[in-house]
């Protein structure tokens, strides 16, 4: 099956991004970012299908405040860094719940929205497949990240992926998949 067939459909859209848009883009950085594989760990120790970090799990509630600055990825493997929201008490109770990955994709997904929108990365201006493609950014460099690849081109995740390969990704699931669903 492919990743839009089995991508379960978010709570809602995002910005000016429809819930279908927010879909298609959710399936396409899931597919690149793990092979859909909610199990999948890397060898940096990022976590399920979207490959999250500790730093993003802090984010959302998972992982203790100041966990990821102390401990870094490692605070991931450390049952005594997570804060036991949803039931989510270790690194194999996040592995194993897709509906949480999926939700703390989504939740993500929209702070980075709002953070982008703030710095002004994004407006009311853009075209939806721009605002897909800086989402997607997003996700691979941060918010922050996103919007110095807008302004010079530059940056990578320590795969050595680039800002531009993700945000041609976030622009395909709007122009090609988000139409087939």
């Amino acid at each position: 099956p492919s990743a839009m067939t089995t991508q379960p459909s978010p709570p809602g859209g995002i910005g000016p991004l429809s819930a279908s848009d927010v879909r298609a883009m959710m399936a396409q950085i899931g597919f690149r970012e793990s092979s859909n594989n909610y199990s999948a760990i890397n060898q940096l120790g990022y976590l399920g299908k979207y490959q999250f970090g500790a730093a993003a799990l802090e984010d959302r509630g998972y992982i203790k405040p100041g966990a990821a600055r102390t401990y870094g990825q490692g605070a991931l493997t450390r049952p005594d860094s997570w804060t036991g929201k949803d039931g989510i008490k270790n690194r194999e109770d996040f592995l194993r719940n897709t509906q949480i990955q999926e939700s703390v994709m989504f939740e993500q997904l929209n702070a980075n929205y709002n953070t982008l929108v703030r710095t002004q990365a994004v407006s009311g201006n853009n075209e939806k497949t721009e605002i897909a493609g800086m989402l997607s950014v997003s996700h691979l460099l941060g918010p922050g990240g996103a919007n110095t690849w807008k302004k010079t081109g530059t940056g990578s995740d320590a795969n050595g992926v680039s800002g531009g390969e993700y945000y041609n990704l976030g622009r395909y699931s709007i122009e090609v998949l988000s139409r087939g669903a």
